[in-house]
């Protein structure tokens, strides 16, 4: 997980289509985010696909 500051000048837009595959799989899997020994990481469900 990325921290803010790719978000803090907007340049984010330049750096990141939304339809691609892979950030189509992020923004669907978002929820299945957990935190396991103090850090966030995607379930083994949604790294699994």
């Amino acid at each position: 997980v990325l921290d803010g500051s790719l978000f803090h000048d907007c340049s984010y837009v330049e750096r990141f289509d939304p339809d691609q595959s892979d950030i189509k799989y992020i923004f669907e899997n978002f929820g299945d985010i957990e935190i396991v020994d103090d850090a966030y990481k995607y379930s083994d469900e949604a790294l699994n696909g």
